[in-house]
């Protein structure tokens, strides 16, 4: 649960303000085919192979071009040291992404989206009711 949480808040900003905009289904063509918006295409790379090797950074080309080897990504501008360790960090956990955690953790959480759909006036059926006399 702890690694999920520094997913969310820590990792997944990082990815949507950085990496999305090339590298993810907002785009029609991902650059170099490479998406990084899910972990499964994220440890499955693009044209040049793997992006994440999960538990090994030093091997993660997604790691390397953050640091500034291979090629600098993102191309607009250097991440920030504390950005490139939270990138790093996350890699070494072994990339973990909230759509891969089992449904025990999701309970253990507190958060049940299963169950907040069932109880949540949002996810009712509308249903038309006449006003009330004045």
């Amino acid at each position: 649960v702890e690694q999920l949480e520094f997913f969310e808040k820590e990792v997944r900003p990082l990815l949507v303000d950085h990496c999305y905009p090339c590298h993810s289904a907002q785009v029609a063509a991902p650059f170099a085919g490479l998406r990084l918006d899910s972990r499964q295409a994220a440890v499955a790379g693009g044209e040049s192979g793997l992006a994440v090797v999960p538990g090994k950074p030093e091997e993660s080309p997604l790691v390397q071009r953050i640091q500034g080897k291979l090629v600098l990504m993102p191309p607009n501008g250097a991440l920030d040291q504390n950005q490139i360790d939270t990138l790093t960090r996350w890699v070494e956990m072994g990339a973990p992404w909230p759509t891969d955690r089992p449904a025990e953790l999701v309970v253990a959480s507190g958060f049940n989206l299963e169950e907040r759909k069932r109880s949540h006036w949002a996810w009712r059926p509308v249903r038309f009711s006449s006003p009330p006399a004045v």
